[in-house]
């Protein structure tokens, strides 16, 4: 994909193509993205949650450039860096500019590089642009970068080393910051069981905190976009488009995990808000995101839209849109949509995890040729699903079934949440959940008798197979699809069953709005 970058938020606007080749990186043509062809990256979502980093200032600044273009180049830049100055901005003329450095910048101080939304840094498709030099367990020093835009990126190796990551972007140790930045066709290499990272690895240190940014065609083994070894992520207010893990076989094995991000590492958190992921691609695990955790540590989204991540239907084949392991997992205010994998199509929870699933929407998702359409619990050891979503999900293969739910939730406590229309292909199995959780008051699921035979040909979820022991069977009726350019989500049509349901632990749906009380089933109240 060839873009025009224009600026750090690439407002529409008159351009020359980026300086260099778009450089193909291992793996291409595995897990390809839509929409190839020319065109700028969209803007980042609405900033809908709460930034916990602002543009930085000082006064103690170094300038690039003497307001000319031609004065703006790679060892002018690289000067800077060598300077002591806690700031560097550019001036380069009225027109956005492309700098590349010739070779990796290497930073090893405190530093803020802004780009004032005009200036795009480029590897020229031979090489990484930007390495953050400390080591593992230090979270110092700290790299601010903040409207620029970083193309082009490339780290060429055999994947055998997890320092060849980070197309753009690489630290080891340290603290990184990204403000207002956009990273498009950066590439590390396309196979290997660590290496992660196609635009940005962060490995040890302190935490990678990004907001205000997009993130698209971007490939590596491992997390398409951001590759995380042993350190927190922060992700606020961000888009993600047509990233891709192209690695293969997992771990053990040659990658393929995280189309988008991938996050290995005990005792560090990790939060997404106000961030769209969409047309991710992996091989393994985690069409979208992938996570191991160690100690259950913290995954929280918040706001957050998958949609359109897959894995092809070839094993190892599992979560379409998260793969999380061992984790304290949330899921609030969030869909996963159009997501696909061989088994679990949008949702893998692995043993030791503990869930807590709220105003979230499943819809549309697609166990290719195994087990749950959408959510497979696997060893979770708690937590709860309330005001949920299950939509349209399916497991349409002859030897699948569980087109919503798998697993054991006889854990998790359900209650406020709609199993409508999802999909087994194997009649003598339940259409909607092999697993049975506690409570489902104020829940409905339908349908419960697989059509054909008046239901007699086996797969009948009533009354054995109910995904709750207190769930009621009826149906709802849906609107189309809205989306509020963060989430998308499917209301009850007015008047269904589904809004006369009382509840009184009434708080925000999955737009984010405030529920009135009482409140509906489901994630989102019904439609006026």
């Amino acid at each position: 994909m060839r873009l025009l970058l224009c600026a750090a938020l690439l407002v529409p606007m008159a351009c020359d193509d980026a300086d260099g080749t778009s450089a193909e990186g291992e793996g291409e043509g595995e897990g390809e993205g839509e929409g190839e062809g020319e065109g700028e990256l969209p803007p980042p979502p609405p900033a809908t949650c709460e930034a916990p980093i602002a543009i930085r200032e000082s006064d103690d600044l170094v300038t690039v450039g003497d307001g000319t273009a031609a004065s703006c180049t790679g060892d002018a830049l690289r000067t800077a860096l060598s300077s002591t100055a806690a700031l560097i901005d550019f001036s380069c003329g009225p027109q956005p500019v492309v700098i590349d450095a010739g070779a990796e910048l290497v930073v090893d101080r405190d530093v803020i590089i802004d780009g004032g939304g005009t200036v795009t840094l480029s590897g020229g498709g031979v090489h990484r642009i930007v390495r953050l030099a400390s080591s593992f367990e230090r979270t110092t020093p700290t790299l601010t970068l903040q409207r620029l835009t970083f193309v082009d990126g490339r780290v060429d190796g055999d994947g055998s080393d997890t320092l060849q990551g980070g197309g753009a972007v690489f630290r080891l140790g340290g603290s990184l910051e990204v403000i207002d930045c956009a990273f498009a066709d950066n590439h590390a290499p396309g196979s290997g069981q660590d290496v992660a990272g196609g635009a940005i690895s962060s490995i040890g240190g302190g935490d990678t905190t990004i907001v205000g940014s997009v993130f698209a065609d971007n490939r590596a083994s491992n997390g398409g976009a951001l590759g995380n070894l042993g350190n927190g992520l922060v992700v606020v207010n961000s888009s993600f488009v047509d990233n891709a893990a192209t690695g293969s076989g997992g771990n053990p094995g040659n990658g393929g995990n995280g189309g988008t991000v991938s996050v290995d590492g005990e005792n560090k958190r990790v939060e997404l808000c106000g961030v769209r992921i969409e047309g991710s691609r992996a091989n393994a695990f985690g069409g979208a995101f992938f996570r191991v955790a160690y100690n259950a540590e913290v995954t929280s989204f918040h706001r957050v839209l998958i949609d359109d991540a897959s894995i092809d239907d070839r094993p190892p084949s599992m979560g379409g849109g998260v793969y999380v392991q061992n984790s304290a997992f949330t899921l609030s205010s969030s869909t996963i949509r159009n997501s696909r994998a061989s088994a679990a199509g949008a949702l893998y929870v692995g043993p030791g995890s503990t869930i807590r699933i709220v105003n979230a929407s499943f819809l549309d998702n697609v166990a290719s040729s195994s087990l749950a359409g959408a959510m497979f619990l696997d060893g979770v050891v708690g937590g709860d699903v309330s005001f949920t979503s299950f939509i349209g999900n399916a497991a349409p293969g002859p030897f699948a079934f569980g087109g919503a739910v798998t697993g054991d939730a006889t854990r998790v406590t359900l209650r406020s949440s709609l199993f409508i229309d999802n999909v087994a292909g194997n009649g003598f199995n339940p259409i909607s959940c092999t697993t049975r959780f506690l409570d489902g008051a104020d829940s409905f699921q339908f349908p419960v008798v697989r059509a054909g035979n008046g239901g007699g040909d086996g797969g009948s979820d009533d009354p054995g197979a109910l995904c709750a022991p207190n769930i009621t069977v009826a149906d709802v009726e849906f609107a189309a699809d809205e989306d509020d350019d963060v989430v998308i989500f499917r209301r009850p049509v007015a008047g269904s069953v589904a809004a006369a349901v009382v509840s009184s632990e009434c708080d925000v749906d999955v737009s984010g709005d405030q529920r009135p009380t009482p409140c509906a089933s489901g994630a989102a109240e019904p439609s006026p």
